[in-house]
Parts: C-alpha cells; sequence; structure tokens
C-alpha cells in the first residue's frame, strides 16, 4: 500500500526521504493473542501409569495419576487451568522507504534527445 509523504498513519508524522521502517517478521507472544481458556479434560477410571506421555488424568489408582487406556471424555474444573493470552497489539508493517514520485501524464519527460 502506498504512504505518501506526511501521511505516515502509525506515527501521525512526516515520513521523510529515505527513512527505512517495518519489519520483515514479527513473533507472536501468550501476550499477543486474546484472552481465552482451554477446556482440561481427564478420565474417571483409575489411573494406570505414572508418567503422563500418552495418557491423561485420571483417578488415583494406589499412586498412579495417570491412565494410558481410557478415553479423555470428562471435563475437569475450570480451575485446574487458567486464562493466557493478554490481548496486547503491536505493529505489523511490511518493510518500506520514504520516497518522492514524480510521473509525467503529459508530454515526454525527461526529453530523449
Amino acid at each position: 500500500s502506498e504512504i505518501t509523504q506526511h501521511r505516515n498513519p502509525t506515527r501521525k508524522s512526516d515520513t521523510l526521504l529515505g527513512e527505512k521502517g517495518g519489519t520483515e517478521t514479527n513473533t507472536l507472544g501468550a501476550n499477543n493473542m486474546p484472552s481465552h481458556t482451554h477446556q482440561l479434560f481427564g478420565t474417571t477410571a483409575n489411573g494406570n501409569a505414572n508418567n503422563p506421555a500418552g495418557a491423561v488424568q485420571a483417578v488415583d489408582g494406589t499412586d498412579f495419576v495417570y491412565n494410558n487406556s481410557a478415553a479423555a471424555d470428562n471435563p475437569m474444573s475450570a480451575a485446574a487451568i487458567g486464562n493466557t493470552g493478554g490481548g496486547q497489539s503491536f505493529t505489523n508493517r511490511s518493510p518500506f522507504i520514504g520516497v518522492n514520485c514524480i510521473i509525467a501524464l503529459v508530454g515526454v519527460f525527461p526529453s530523449r534527445n
């Protein structure tokens, strides 16, 4: 999109001739995402594993708090997981450079002789 001199929308001030700005990449962090929650599921089956890999949280089954064969089909309390995301905005502008342009609409400019 065109950004003309004296019309920089992000700074509300002049774009200087030769001024560079913008970034090629932007990294979104957790604070940039809208505030939201995730639902945590577990199972009412007794635990049969002590390693969470490939398992779900389960009812305590004699020191086993995970179950690696039951479905995660029971929603847990919302207090088990908190909100995330801060909704902070950030600037996302493509790289630019301030230039002057003159376009001849009538006649020949510059002359070809």
